[in-house]
């Protein structure tokens, strides 16, 4: 062993010893309070109760309030992972803003959506357009891009959207499987 190995474990027996010579801490276990007990807790917190105008005092004491950059960096991040968008951004489109919005999520949950899937794989028996694979894993592919639609008939309503002839018509799906789906950008040109 060389001289600095030797000083470390010396000062770890040191610490280890030391720690061994001190007096424990008494553990606290879990009390049960008595109900007299509770009763004078409850009694003493009634002084604390907080009125309409006491809580609107604390919510304007924060108003106007300058945020670190750490925690404004803290704050976007967290945005972007929930995927709401700050009140700064709304009106403006950011640039890397796709189109999905809950209006989206919304109708592709609907019954038309799903027969509309159902009509494009029935019409192209199950197999994909580009590698010819029947069965399997497929999605149904907007040829025009449905958040293109929603943008081009300014759709903002489930309503709109189920009166758009374009966005149920079957011509503008077809069949793809999940590889194909991914690449189809690749393969398209685009």
């Amino acid at each position: 062993m060389d001289k600095k190995e030797l000083l470390k474990k010396y000062k770890r027996e040191w610490i280890r010893k030391k720690r061994a010579s001190l007096p424990k801490s008494p553990r606290r276990r879990a009390q049960t309070l008595s109900e007299n007990h509770k009763r004078h807790i409850a009694d003493s917190m009634k002084k604390y109760k907080r009125t309409k105008e006491h809580n609107k005092n604390l919510s304007s004491a924060l108003l106007g309030k300058k945020l670190s950059s750490e925690h404004v960096r803290a704050l976007s991040e967290a945005q972007k992972r929930r995927g709401t968008i700050p009140p700064s951004q709304r009106g403006r489109i950011p640039w890397n803003y796709r189109g999905a919005t809950k209006l989206q999520a919304h109708i592709r949950k609907l019954y038309e959506y799903r027969q509309w899937r159902s009509d494009v794989f029935t019409r192209d028996n199950f197999t994909c357009k580009n590698c010819k694979q029947k069965g399997g894993r497929l999605n149904a592919d907007h040829i025009k891009e449905f958040a293109k639609i929603l943008q081009e008939y300014n759709i903002l309503t489930v309503k709109e959207a189920l009166a758009c002839a374009e966005l149920w018509n079957i011509d503008n799906g077809r069949t793809l499987c999940i590889p194909c789906h991914k690449n189809r950008k690749r393969w398209e040109g685009k």
